[in-house]
């Protein structure tokens, strides 16, 4: 660092009081560079969270069906279910990284029942039960009736605060109505936004 004026390559002579404001100018610069150098590295970042992530609770909010795959003629009649939300309530005990969840469609009062864990910052729930767990005689376009059982259900989200936003994908078999008679998987895909 160079007094103000003189350019670059002049020798010049610095008196003691000088000498002694120029070194107390550069360890102040020095330290300021330290310290912005650890908080550039981590020194100053938080902690990332530890333990799982604390889901106990009431959620509300909704789930909108984004698409629907499979299921012969039946997948084809309910392509006008795409786009439609439906409101839910998620009621979610928790012990440790362990859930359990009932999640109600309130436009039906149908209630399921859900069992999974939670990551840090994730939870993952895979349907256990539901007491509606089959729709009979749905009419195709062709007039054919088939049933519809699910044999599978998930939910993952991510968590934020008092915010879980994520996937719901279930699985349905599809029947030749009262009988045995398979007609192909059809699969449920949603996004929902759930809020404590």
């Amino acid at each position: 660092m160079f007094p103000s004026g003189l350019p670059y390559g002049v020798s010049y002579t610095v008196r003691s009081d000088a000498r002694s404001a120029a070194l107390r100018s550069a360890r102040g610069a020095l330290a300021l560079f330290l310290l912005s150098s650890l908080s550039t590295c981590g020194g100053g970042s938080p902690a990332a969270p530890s333990g799982p992530a604390q889901v106990a609770g009431v959620w509300t909010g909704t789930l909108t069906v984004t698409s629907i795959t499979g299921g012969e003629c039946v997948g084809v009649v309910l392509q006008s279910a795409v786009g439609r939300s439906t409101k839910l309530t998620a009621s979610v005990q928790q012990s440790g990284s362990s859930l359990t969840a009932t999640v109600t469609d309130d436009g039906t009062g149908t209630s399921c029942s859900y069992s999974g864990s939670a990551g840090t910052t994730t939870i993952s729930l895979n349907l256990q039960s539901c007491p509606v767990d089959a729709v009979l005689g749905l009419r195709c376009g062709n007039g054919a009736l088939r049933d519809i059982q699910v044999v599978a259900g998930a939910l993952t989200g991510t968590v934020s605060g008092s915010r879980i936003t994520g996937t719901e994908t279930s699985t349905w078999n599809t029947f030749v109505t009262r009988t045995a008679i398979g007609t192909g998987p059809m699969v449920f895909n949603g996004q929902f936004v759930l809020n404590r």
